[in-house]
């Protein structure tokens, strides 16, 4: 189970990792990217899913609701903005809203890499 996590977390952070990455070769060369389609496929209830079993496992005995912390919930409100550009990234005047969104995901990315189990 626990090895399972650490896959399904890993694909997530890949994913996150390719919507940077794609970002990045978009301000470059102004073109999508297989990266940015792959980050895209990225879906809310697998992020989320992620916290929540990492967080299980934490635990000696799970709680009765769960819900995300304050910091996960910033984290996924950060990739669905992301996601949001990258559906409009043709239309963006600027290369600046781009390169704060980069930032932004960039530097919130010790959030999931905090899911990660211990081997």
């Amino acid at each position: 189970m626990e090895e399972r996590g650490r896959l399904s977390i890993q694909n997530i952070i890949g994913r996150i990792t390719h919507g940077l990455i794609g970002m990045d070769i978009f301000l470059s060369e102004k073109t999508n990217n297989a990266y940015l389609k792959d980050f895209l496929t990225l879906k809310e209830d697998e992020i989320k899913q992620a916290f929540l079993s990492a967080s299980a496992q934490k635990r000696l005995i799970p709680p009765y609701e769960t819900k995300l912390s304050d910091e996960e919930n910033s984290f996924l409100n950060c990739v669905k903005k992301a996601q949001e550009l990258v559906v409009r990234i043709d239309k963006v005047k600027s290369d600046k809203e781009i390169e704060v969104c980069l930032n932004d995901l960039g530097t919130k990315m010790d959030v999931i890499y905090a899911t990660l189990p211990e081997r």
